[in-house]
Parts: C-alpha cells; sequence; structure tokens
C-alpha cells in the first residue's frame, strides 16, 4: 500500500508541474480514472496513464475550432442587461461560498468528466492560473482575449469560458445559483492566490 501511495503522490507531482500553466487536456490510455473523488482529490487509477502528447493536440484542436468560429463571445460575456447576484470585492454569504466549493469539485457539470478541481487543484492546492488571476476581478486572462476576444473579464465570465472550453459543455445560466455561487468562489480563490484576506 506504501508503494502505490508513493507512486500517486509521484503521479500528482508531475501532473501539478506539467499542467500548472495551461488548462490541461488529459487523455486515457487504458482503464479508468477518476479526476476528483469524494475526499476532494487528484486520484489516478490502476492502469490509468496521461498522455502529454493528447494535451498539446487537445489544445491545438480547441484554438482551431475557436478560429473556425470566429472567437464569439456572445455566450460566455455577460448579457446587456444582466446584473450579478454575488460581490466581486467578497463579503458574499458563507451558504454561497458553500455551493461554489460543492461544484468547484463537480465533475457533472462538464461534458468531459472534468471539474475545475481537475485543472485548478484542490483543498486549497491552487494550481493552473496564469499571474494575471492575482489581480481583482475583472482583469485580464489570456484564454479570454485568444480566445473569445476578450481583453477583461469578470468572474463569473471566467465561470463560462471554462465551462464552454476546457470543459466542454453549455455555458451555465446567466443568474442562475450555480453560475453565482461559482463565481462567488472564484472570487476567494482568487484572494487566496494572490495572498490577501479570504473567506475559504
Amino acid at each position: 500500500m506504501t508503494h502505490d501511495n508513493d507512486k500517486r503522490r509521484r503521479l500528482l507531482g508531475r501532473l501539478r508541474r506539467g499542467l500548472a500553466g495551461s488548462v490541461p487536456i488529459l487523455a486515457l490510455a487504458a482503464g479508468g480514472i477518476s479526476l476528483v473523488d469524494d475526499e476532494h482529490a487528484l486520484e489516478s487509477r490502476e492502469g490509468a496513464w496521461f498522455l502529454a502528447s493528447a494535451h498539446a493536440e487537445g489544445e491545438a484542436e480547441a484554438e482551431g475550432e475557436a478560429e473556425a468560429e470566429g472567437g464569439d463571445s456572445a455566450s460566455v460575456a455577460r448579457p446587456e442587461e444582466y446584473s450579478p447576484a454575488y460581490s466581486e470585492t467578497g463579503d458574499n454569504p458563507r451558504e454561497m461560498l458553500a455551493r461554489g466549493e460543492a461544484l468547484y469539485y463537480d465533475t457533472s457539470l462538464s461534458g468531459n468528466g472534468l471539474a475545475c478541481a481537475s485543472c485548478h487543484g484542490s483543498d486549497g492546492n491552487d494550481v493552473g492560473y496564469q499571474a494575471t488571476f492575482a489581480q481583482p476581478f475583472p482583469h485580464e486572462v489570456a484564454m479570454a482575449r485568444d480566445r473569445f476576444g476578450m481583453n477583461q473579464v469578470h468572474a463569473d465570465e471566467m465561470v463560462q469560458i471554462c465551462m464552454v472550453a476546457p470543459m466542454e459543455a453549455e455555458p451555465l445560466a446567466w443568474g442562475s445559483e450555480a453560475l453565482t455561487s461559482l463565481a462567488a468562489y472564484m472570487v476567494e480563490v482568487q484572494k487566496r492566490v494572490a495572498g490577501e484576506s479570504h473567506d475559504l
């Protein structure tokens, strides 16, 4: 059992180091994989392989699709008369943050089995964020700029971008409890990444 735990730690270490600067596209060579378990941790099952080449191919394919679609931001940018039900400066209700945290680990939101934690770590081990993430929202996000032509994004827009792009799902309904809660949670994660006081 100790050997399995050592093997798991080494694999997770390589995964974190290798994918820290980008959105990972994970592929399975054999067996099954559970990216997020009930303990909110990344875990590989026996026989699973992460393929670095699949990440590169997936990124190139996604970029090609974005170019073909013209980088349309309509599905991920705030609608004109939308007013968010969370605060980007913080002080959001604890219940909202708790719902957001649960959704952060929820693979059922995606079309490909990923959760937010699949790319960005779990239990406060924040990974996969660019340096601009340390700035308060709205801020620059390379994926938003490069794929959707958006110079800055609010927390809810970043959630929508992640839903559509790496998670291969439909955007959440604007004003929905899910979007509001995830965005509020990400405001606190941003503060944690920036080394500021936060409510997590």
